[in-house]
């Protein structure tokens, strides 16, 4: 087909030229079409370019040119292009004119390139099998034939000479020209006779022999000998036995002699009656001591064993070159019955014990009364039996002088056993503000015992976490995996209960290591408080993966009360924890939880974990179970009126007659006593009073349940008729406290009850959802109203209570809009929601802008930026997007104190701020303050910033980061304030300020790079579960305190299962002090458990680092973590020696930690990361986007 062009190329403005000729008008340009000039569309050879063309009897002149003449020529010579060349266009251009007329046509043609060219390949054999020959185009490779073959001969390859210099590289060698390839052939030398040698035991030649080519080998006449085993044959691999039989020699060989160990058998002979141990071996060999196994005989003391009853020398182990059956005698003496153990008969012999400590059997001889003794906890371990023989230890007040300390023991061992001992009438005052403070013990280990135990009106009170009365924690591992609690009687007052901050139980405070703990037998009467989270009447937490709580047999009453995650049996469990408990009775309870559910088994039982609650049963006429301030109806269990619990239902329930009883519509202790009963007292029970009134309530004294107490262990509901309640001092009118008085048969008991005003309401917005994009549903989760108090503290108002206008809202369009709320008489309070549009550019890359000045609508475009006033609103509006997770999202934030508490969740996400010291992230939580709902922060909610899982490939640069909690003027209980808390994978922070005071930088889990960046903090100010964090060319400072540690963590991902070989790496930094902290008063780290993993090289350390290095943390001892050290230098430069506690790497070792493609390699120990991590290209993308790089 032809293409044509037509180029009008004068300045002609018409298509034709109207020329008069008898009248008539001729169009010249319309008689040249494209027929006129008949050229091919492809051309391959020369070509005939006409110089005229007649058309309609017109003759018109033609010219010609060409834009490649190279290819064809304007005469129609053609120049084919190369085969690598390819085809060419070439635009012809025909001149045509006829008198004044000329117009230019343009014709496209192509020029075929030439065929390659190829050449004929010849395989020159050398008197071998023919090869056929090959066709390879030019510059081709020829395709290796099958090896040519030749009798006698080895095929070497084939040459490119006849003299075979050069070998042909089938892979790299291109043909240019015809070419002969020639084989080369080697001779083949035949062997005819070959060497068998036999080694000895030694390895040495045993024997050597000479066998011709395919013939068998005969064995030695004699065998090798090894002392102590039994020769089966020779080997070529020392396993498999060689067959002589069958096996013809083919080559050299090496043959190894087999041996087999012998076993010799130890023969016990023991007199009738007597026994002997399960361990101990029954055989022995030449390679192994045997242990001897020992025996027994009641009313005997084994001596030892004996070659011959009438021998006197004892046999304590059987020689290692004793080659035959060994028979041993028994004997036995008279066993002498001494005093056995330490015995304690006053109150110094017990506080000998608390202080000192001490190993084997204690025994109580008498009741003891610690009034008047002062107490500060016990910091000793132990080991042995402590046995109270039924006695009572009375007016123990013990106010702790730290963390994890108990009464009796800081830890209860692996065979530790504390049994038959009552307390009454004390109280622990939990020391410190951190973990585990319990009555008897802070901690106890699988293998310990806890039995026949009594508890009448004693309190554990603690700020933190882990309070029990039993103990409080399982933080070491042993040999033994089980404890046992057994035999527990609990009996308080309205004055005496168990309380601590969060994790509560009013037996075990937790347990976070694999351990079963077997409860049986429990009478508890008394109140159990976390305000925080967890608790429960046995346990408040199983926090770790394969704990087993087993209950069995458990009356409970009193109450159990905490902010959330409430249980009878248990608080609260973790993914791969088990609770089961059988036979479980309440009544008389009250179970109170904030926000979320109340259960008789496990109060929050989460996915992964195992909870089985059989054989349940409450008192429904005494039985409370609230949520916030909702009773609800009861969620497991079998309801029984007081009148249905008879004698007759107890005897067939299934609950232990010998442990319980049935008494007045309930269970009580069984006690055993006899005689008559006799009232002892009474009890007041308040809890479910209501003591907080706003000023005008009416004093409401409902609920309040006073009880006659009796010699058996009983009590009685009295009629309100028998005792007296005073309240002339309460005023609804007035703020203040005030008492309320019962009074019973003389006996005065009293409890307080508050009046408070109302000042003013308050909108906490700080977690709720104010920057919504169009047509999306208003999000109420985390609005929270509070009234305000005059004694500085606030009541949370229900929606019920208050009036929310949303009137002027429109979510469906653009725009910020007031949403109004009023409560009674007060004054209203306006927050706005901000409405923005979607994005439909779909883009690769999106830019923000935060200021703080900033007065115009989030999310409009300023300077080609979305723009916004918080970055809050900036990062909801990312969230509301929901953009692709490819698409890089970057937040330029300008200078300014931004007060925001922010929780990051979008992936590929960074942050880049104006200047380094001037753009500040901050917010003021610390753990124990109160979110705006009511409940705790915790540490890690305690975060300014909390970078989230979802939120992988974060990076930050060029701004400060800061938890400003003023930590020194606080008197909370847990004062731990994060910076930042990170659970992000392929994370990175150049040039980033974290700032704060205990547990500034939470780097949790995740790889995470932080290079040039300052933090700063005084206890575990860079904490995690074990990232892998590498933190390098950076300023890590110590803020003045007496002593401190600057980091912590517990070796491991997400959990002891997923174990990291590279945690925490300092690499290259500069750690220094500010002014007050004294010189060598640092520890570089402690174990936050037991696997801890974090190195020290090439850092420079100044004087306030302890020579030490490394210290415990519960129970954990910094020479059993992984804390490794690598040429660290002074302030000088001088190598510093390694420290105390630390672990010397070797070069090589060293290398592979400081090499961050192994660091962050997706395979770190037993972890494995989906995504590389391409840590130098994100800090490459941060460094670009600097001011100074722009």
């Amino acid at each position: 087909m032809l293409k044509k062009v037509f180029v009008v190329v004068s300045i002609l403005l018409t298509a034709f030229i109207l020329v008069a000729c008898d009248g008539v008008s001729i169009n010249y340009g319309e008689l040249i079409d494209e027929e006129v000039f008949n050229i091919p569309s492809e051309v391959s050879s020369n070509i005939t370019l006409p110089t005229e063309v007649t058309v309609e009897g017109i003759t018109f002149e033609v010219s010609w040119s060409s834009d490649k003449p190279e290819y064809l020529t304007s005469n129609g010579v053609v120049n084919r292009p190369s085969f690598e060349t390819g085809d060419v266009t070439v635009l012809l251009t025909a001149t045509v004119s006829y008198l004044d007329f000329s117009e230019d046509v343009t014709i496209s043609l192509t020029v075929v390139k030439l065929a390659q060219e190829s050449y004929t390949v010849t395989f020159e054999s050398s008197g071998g099998s023919t090869v056929p020959n090959q066709t390879v185009l030019k510059n081709g490779l020829i395709v290796k034939p099958t090896d040519p073959t030749k009798a006698d001969h080895t095929f070497d390859g084939w040459y490119k000479e006849a003299s075979f210099i050069t070998l042909w590289n089938f892979d790299l060698d291109k043909v240019t020209n015809n070419t002969t390839l020639y084989a080369k052939f080697t001779p083949v030398v035949v062997v005819t006779e070959f060497d068998v040698i036999f080694k000895d035991a030694e390895g040495n030649e045993f024997s050597k022999v000479v066998v011709e080519n395919n013939q068998k080998v005969n064995q030695p006449l004699t065998e090798p000998t090894k002392i102590g085993f039994e020769f089966k044959g020779w080997s070529l691999d020392g396993t498999n036995l060689f067959n002589f039989e069958v096996t013809l020699v083919t080559g050299d060989l090496i043959l190894l002699p087999v041996f087999e160990i012998m076993v010799f058998d130890i023969v016990y002979e023991i007199p009738e009656g007597a026994t002997l141990s399960t361990e101990g071996d029954l055989t022995f060999t030449v390679e192994t001591t045997p242990l001897l196994k020992t025996a027994s005989l009641e009313g005997m003391t084994f001596i030892g064993w004996f070659l011959d009853l009438e021998d006197e020398t004892p046999v304590t182990t059987i020689e290692l070159d004793t080659l035959e059956d060994v028979v041993l005698y028994a004997k036995f003496e008279e066993t002498v019955v001494l005093p056995e153990g330490t015995l304690i008969y006053t109150s110094e012999d017990l506080l000998d014990l608390i202080v000192n400590g001490g190993e084997g059997l204690y025994q109580l001889m008498n009741d003891i009364d610690m009034s008047g003794v002062t107490l500060t906890g016990s910091s000793k371990t132990f080991g042995g039996t402590f046995d109270g023989n039924g006695f009572t230890i009375s007016n123990a007040v013990i106010n702790g002088s730290g963390n994890k300390m108990g009464f009796l023991f800081k830890e209860v061992l692996n065979g530790g056993i504390v049994k038959n001992v009552k307390f009454s009438n004390s109280i622990h005052n939990g020391g410190g503000s951190s973990e585990s403070s319990a009555f008897i013990s802070a901690y106890a280990q699988g293998g310990a015992t806890f039995q026949d135990i009594e508890f009448y009106n004693v309190s554990v009170i603690h700020a933190g976490s882990y309070a029990a009365l039993l103990f409080g924690d399982v933080v070491n591992d042993s040999a033994a995996t089980e404890i046992t609690v057994k035999n527990i009687t609990v009996i308080n007052d309205e004055n005496h209960w168990v309380e601590g901050n969060s994790y509560v139980g009013g037996l075990i405070g937790a347990a976070r290591k694999a351990v079963t703990i077997n409860v049986e037998n429990v009478y508890f009467e008394s109140w159990v408080k976390a305000p925080n989270q967890a608790a429960g009447i046995i346990m408040g937490r199983l926090n770790a993966s394969g704990v087993v709580l087993n209950v069995s047999q458990v009356v409970a009453k009193g109450g159990v009360v905490s902010a959330k995650n409430v249980g009878t049996v248990l608080g609260t469990n973790v993914s791969g924890s088990t609770m089961n408990a059988n036979f479980i009775f309440i009544s008389h309870i009250t179970q109170t939880s904030g926000t979320n559910t109340v259960k008789i088994g496990s109060g929050n039982g989460p996915s992964g974990s195992t909870n089985t609650l059989t054989n349940a049963f409450y008192q429904t006429e005494s039985t409370v179970f609230v949520v916030g301030t909702n009773p609800i109806t009861m969620p497991e269990g079998t309801g029984l009126l007081s009148s249905e619990i008879t004698d007759e239902w107890f005897e067939t329930s299934g609950f232990n007659q010998t442990f319980f009883k049935a008494l007045n519509g309930t269970l009580v202790r069984e006690t055993g006593a006899t005689g008559p009963v006799e009232e002892t007292g009474f009890s007041v029970s308040s809890n479910q009073v209501k003591k907080y009134y706003l000023v005008g309530e009416a004093l409401d004294l409902t609920n309040l349940q006073v009880y006659a107490t009796f010699s058996d262990g009983s009590s009685q509901l009295l009629e309100p008729s028998s005792y007296t309640v005073e309240t002339d001092d309460f005023d609804t009118n007035t703020s203040g406290s005030y008492e309320v008085r019962i009074i019973y048969k003389g006996e005065v008991k009293f409890f307080m009850v508050d009046v408070v005003e109302v000042t003013h309401i308050e909108v906490d917005t700080l977690l709720f959802k104010e920057t919504y994009m169009v047509n999306q549903t208003l999000n109420m989760d985390s609005f929270v109203v509070k009234s305000m108090v005059d004694d500085g503290s606030f009541i949370i108002l229900k929606d019920t209570e208050y009036t929310l206008n949303t009137e002027a809202l429109n979510l469906s369009l653009k725009g910020v809009y007031p949403v109004v709320v009023t409560y009674k008489t007060f004054e209203p309070v306006t927050i706005y929601i901000k409405v923005h549009e979607k994005d439909e550019s779909n883009p690769t890359t999106v830019n923000l802008t935060v200021d703080g000045s900033y007065e115009g609508l989030d999310g409009d475009i300023v300077s080609d930026n979305f723009t916004f006033k918080t970055v809050k609103s900036a990062h909801q509006f990312l969230v509301n997007q929901n953009y692709a997770s490819t698409v890089k999202k970057i937040m330029y934030i300008k200078n300014g104190i931004y007060r925001e508490k922010l929780t990051i969740t979008v992936p590929n996400l960074t942050l880049v701020g104006e200047d380094r010291d001037l753009t500040v992230l901050t917010y003021g939580a610390a753990s124990s303050m109160l979110q705006p709902t009511g409940i705790e922060w915790g540490t890690q909610g305690s975060a300014s910033i909390s970078i989230k899982s979802s939120a992988t490939n974060f990076n930050a640069t060029n701004l400060t980061i800061q938890n400003d909690f003023d930590y020194n003027k606080s008197n909370l209980a847990n004062k731990q304030g994060v910076a930042l808390v990170n659970e992000a994978d392929q994370v990175v922070f150049y040039r980033v300020n974290f700032k704060g005071y205990q547990d500034t930088l939470y780097a949790k889990q995740g790889r995470q790079y932080y290079y040039d960046v300052y933090i700063e903090g005084v206890v575990d100010f860079i904490f995690g579960n074990g990232g892998p964090a590498f933190f390098e060319s950076s300023e890590i400072k110590s803020l003045a305190r007496s002593t401190g540690v600057i980091a912590t963590n517990k070796g491991y991902n997400t959990s002891s299962s997923q174990l990291l070989t590279y945690g925490y790496v300092f690499y290259q930094n500069t750690f220094t002090f500010e002014e007050g902290v004294p010189t060598g008063s640092v520890d570089l780290g402690r174990p936050w458990d037991k696997d801890a993993a974090i190195a020290y090289i090439d850092n420079t350390l100044d004087v306030h680092i302890n020579p030490r290095g490394w210290t415990e943390m519960s129970g954990n001892n910094p020479l059993n973590a992984r804390f490794f050290e690598y040429q660290n230098k002074d302030i000088l430069g001088n190598i510093l020696s390694k420290t105390t506690n630390g672990k010397l790497l070797t070069e090589n070792e060293a290398s592979l930690y400081m090499d961050k493609d192994v660091f962050f390699g997706t395979t770190n120990g037993q972890v494995t990361f989906t995504n590389t991590f391409d840590y130098q290209g994100q800090l490459d993308d941060l460094i670009g986007l600097l001011p100074s790089n722009k």
